[in-house]
């Protein structure tokens, strides 16, 4: 599983995605998560939540959930 910490201090403050990229995010994200993402979508996920306060945010939620549930 991708440990994602705080992403704030990384972000770059101009963010040119366009609602696909956050379409495409969110239709992927839990593949990030978990750690089974590869290649070029796993590189367009990460590169996207670097510039993305609210996919960045939810990658963290996704994240955190996951855990609980490896936990139960």
């Amino acid at each position: 599983m991708i440990r994602i910490g705080n992403l704030n201090d990384m972000r770059d403050p101009r963010d040119p995605s366009d609602g696909n990229d956050h379409q495409k995010v969110w239709e992927i994200l839990p593949w990030y998560v978990n750690g089974t993402l590869e290649g070029h979508e796993h590189e367009f996920v990460a590169r996207h939540i670097l510039r993305c306060q609210s996919c960045a945010d939810d990658a963290v939620r996704s994240g955190r959930a996951a855990e609980a549930f490896e936990r139960m």
